[in-house]
């Protein structure tokens, strides 16, 4: 098993699509703080030049994250046939080729998203004005909850193009699987609140903003706000995590690698 995880990160590290997707990202980030920046200068009373405004989108989008699982993992070649038939036919353990694969690029993801998420962080104090402790805490508490979650999508994405060898098929289960589906079943839940748990712990759903009626109207909360939040959110992800691995090793073992 380690020997295939140092062969995979040889490959990847000495490839450019690591390097290229992660400049892009931090671009994007940081463009997003500097417009904000130049904004609040510049336009008389200009309301969104603050940590506030920066963190919260971030953390209203964290489903955006399933997408960039989609981008990164097609862009790193994460279970491609054709590497795939090269490691089968070197008599590597097909259990330990599918682990590999998702242990490297799962290590590699986290290590990137850190990293742009901490960029972002460190980007937004310096530029923008702070607007306080609780919401840099949130910004943070989010980051790290949703990490098993986005795990859990990447192993899907292994799956998926077991399933169907193609990228763009693989896309787009996993955007049904993730985003769709947890979509429709949320809505049905308004009219059945028998299935309102079920609803609650799938992971799209764990990472929405939900708006709360208060006295004074309503108030936006996230999933990892609370204690038990924060468990849901560790518990869907875990179960994502398990149960894809077990149908994409499964998958495996019985696919004919041509």
């Amino acid at each position: 098993m380690l020997n295939y995880i140092k062969s995979e990160f040889y490959r990847i590290f000495y490839s450019k699509e690591v390097y290229l997707l992660t400049g892009i990202f931090a671009a994007l980030l940081a463009a997003y703080n500097i417009i904000l920046y130049f904004a609040q200068r510049s336009l008389p009373g200009f309301l969104y030049g603050n940590t506030h405004h920066a963190y919260i989108m971030i953390d209203a989008s964290m489903g955006i994250f399933f997408y960039v699982i989609i981008i990164i993992c097609s862009s790193l070649d994460g279970s491609s046939l054709k590497n795939l038939k090269n490691s089968v036919g070197y008599g590597v353990d097909r259990k330990v080729i599918f682990l590999g694969r998702v242990i490297t690029q799962a290590i590699i993801c986290v290590v990137m998203y850190l990293g742009l998420m901490g960029f972002y962080y460190i980007l937004g104090k310096a530029l923008l004005e702070d607007s306080g402790r609780e919401i840099s805490e949130m910004f943070v508490r989010s980051t790290f909850v949703c990490i098993p979650m986005l795990l859990g999508a990447l192993v899907l994405y292994h799956c998926c193009i077991l399933w169907s060898n193609n990228t763009i098929i693989s896309a787009v289960i996993m955007i049904l699987i993730l985003d769709i589906i947890p979509r429709g079943i949320d809505v049905i839940a308004y009219k059945f609140p028998q299935i309102r748990g079920f609803s609650n712990m799938l992971m799209r759903n764990l990472m929405q903003v939900q708006l709360v009626e208060t006295a004074t109207g309503y108030d936006r909360v996230y999933g990892w706000q609370t204690t038990e939040g924060v468990i849901r959110c560790i518990v869907a992800g875990v179960c994502a995590i398990v149960i894809f691995s077990v149908l994409g090793i499964k998958s495996l073992q019985k696919k004919e690698i041509r």
